[in-house]
């Protein structure tokens, strides 16, 4: 994708030229603790004025301005930033403004653009110069999608991608104790070459843990503050309440930008920076996947997890959000939600799909010799009777791992965060791995033996096909999704009708045709809500 001079941006430009109400606590009031606090030393010298050449201003700020620069000595391009003059003879400002170079320069990684060198001019101007990237925001980058990218999957693939990369970034800075408390579209930024940056971390500050591990506000941030950008801010920071944010107030803005990406909304922006604040604090959302029904469901619930209202039913940290999203996009299981039986089968299909192929095709060949050859009834006893072998070994193996899987998830519950609750937790995923394999195997085990046995059915093998199906068109209408409850009940139908080969009843036949008028409508629902949305997202709703 390519880039267009007017979006070249220095690093930590966006926030302060965006024109979105920022807010501050009351006046900009320092966030390090003047004891702990040493000023860059004055640069006085020649090398000071000569080293860099300003050049056009890149953003402004109320309290900073962001130059494109060139560093002669080491002949780079650079962006500066430098504090305007009037606040420079403010303590706390100036205070702020150096602790701002200061956290940015302790983060070490790819997401944050690296600071270079910090002190004050001959001029007197307190700056600090960084990399300078060129690229766009996120933010650019939503707004330049059409309606109909909303409804790619491959176009909203490439914004989770961004996504994650920006939360890896944001989990770096939390692992080693640092917040943003200003994350939003603007303050992402992809570069030319694809690589996502984290900005402006004007407001950031630096958690500290005490001598009994409690951890608290490095930096001082009044009671009542409000700071961060309305429509992206927390419910806790919206509330007045900035001093007691952590971790998790990061991850509810990256669950707004998570949402506008997935539905082209954003589903706090008020009219006015009031209004979005009580959105903030007090508007319950509709899902994304409601909003826009092709929203696959185990997105649309790690983006309300993170939008969670009470804290401590977010994610903990960007490090767990980003953990999920990785998870998510590899098809594995996530915190967010208990997937289906069709999704755990469709994504192990996913993340093994030389290997599913393979037992696609030996299903079709096995059908196809059972319908092309009559097999003497000596043969076929005794494969039914080996499949249902397995199949008893599968289901007492099944018993073990859910009675083991309960013992450990009582163990986690009274562990604290650290190495052995990480163990239980490896623990669990690998039992979850194995019940997600045993099941797939009594089912595919029944289904052969269904084939084998088609000139004479067999009913357990036929009963547990059939009870499979119906429990996941419950699951799917349960959980509102209505395309893979309409596709299991048109099976059903199917194979009611042809052969009967799962033994559906009469009264089963009724049920599912009972249902399929109101599965048609719940999806005519969904789809006229979509296009409505599209239609509005394409007209500039809830834009700025």
């Amino acid at each position: 994708m390519t880039r267009d001079d007017e979006d070249e941006k220095g690093a930590e430009a966006k926030g302060e030229a965006t024109g979105e109400t920022r807010f501050l606590d009351g006046d900009p009031s320092g966030d390090r603790r003047s004891s702990d606090y040493v000023e860059p030393h004055e640069r006085t010298d020649s090398s000071a004025g000569d080293r860099y050449l300003i050049g056009e201003t890149l953003g402004e700020g109320g309290m900073a301005v962001v130059q494109k620069a060139t560093d002669v000595q080491l002949q780079r391009p650079v962006a500066v930033k430098r504090l305007r003059p009037e606040y420079a003879a403010q303590g706390d400002i100036r205070q702020r403004f150096f602790a701002e170079a200061e956290i940015l320069a302790n983060l070490d990684h790819p997401g944050t653009t690296p600071v270079f060198e910090a002190g004050l001019l001959p001029d007197g101007d307190c700056f600090y110069a960084m990399k300078k990237v060129r690229g766009k925001t996120l933010g650019t980058l939503m707004s330049e999608r059409i309606p109909d990218d909303l409804l790619d999957r491959s176009n909203r693939a490439q914004f989770v991608g961004i996504f994650s990369r920006a939360c890896q970034a944001v989990a770096a800075a939390h692992d080693q104790g640092v917040i943003h408390r200003d994350l939003k579209p603007e303050n992402i930024m992809v570069d030319d070459f694809g690589v996502v940056y984290v900005m402006d971390w004007g407001l950031a500050k630096q958690l500290v843990e005490d001598d009994d591990g409690n951890q608290s506000d490095s930096q001082r941030t009044r009671l009542g503050a409000v700071m961060g950008t309305p429509a992206y801010m927390s419910p806790e920071q919206a509330s007045g309440h900035a001093a007691e944010s952590d971790r998790q107030a990061d991850v509810f803005s990256l669950g707004v930008m998570l949402y506008e990406i997935l539905t082209g909304v954003n589903p706090f922006r008020g009219e006015t920076a009031v209004e979005s604040m009580k959105g903030v604090m007090y508007h319950e959302p509709e899902t994304a996947r409601k909003r826009n029904p092709r929203v696959d469901r185990t997105i649309s619930a790690i983006t309300m997890k993170a939008l969670a209202k009470d804290p401590f039913k977010r994610y903990r940290s960007a490090r767990e959000l980003a953990e999920d999203i990785r998870r998510y996009r590899e098809f594995l299981p996530v915190s967010a939600i208990e997937p289906t039986k069709i999704e755990k089968l469709a994504n192990w299909s996913r993340r093994r799909p030389r290997l599913a192929a393979t037992l696609a095709t030996l299903a079709v060949v096995l059908v196809v010799s059972v319908l092309a050859t009559a097999f003497q009834a000596s043969v076929e006893n005794a494969r039914v009777a080996t499949g249902y072998g397995f199949i008893d070994e599968i289901e007492a193996n099944l018993t073990k791992i859910e009675t083991e899987t309960a013992g450990l998830l009582e163990q986690r519950e009274n562990l604290e965060p650290g190495p052995e609750k990480r163990m239980i937790e490896n623990q669990l995923a690998d039992l979850q791995a194995q019940f997600e394999m045993a099941e797939q195997d009594r089912m595919a085990i029944s289904l052969a033996i269904t084939g084998f046995t088609i000139l004479s059915p067999e009913q357990r093998a036929r009963e547990i096909v059939r009870q499979s199906v119906f429990d996941d068109i419950e699951e799917h209408i349960a959980t509102g999704d209505f395309y893979r409850a309409r596709a299991g009940v048109q099976f059903a139908l199917r194979y009611s009708k042809d052969g009967n080969i799962f033994n559906f009843s009469e009264e089963d036949h009724d049920f599912l045709q009972q249902q399929l008028p109101m599965i048609e409508r719940e999806i005519e629902i969904n789809e006229r809500a979509a296009r409505e949305a599209v239609t509005g997202a394409g007209n500039g709703e809830n834009r700025e």
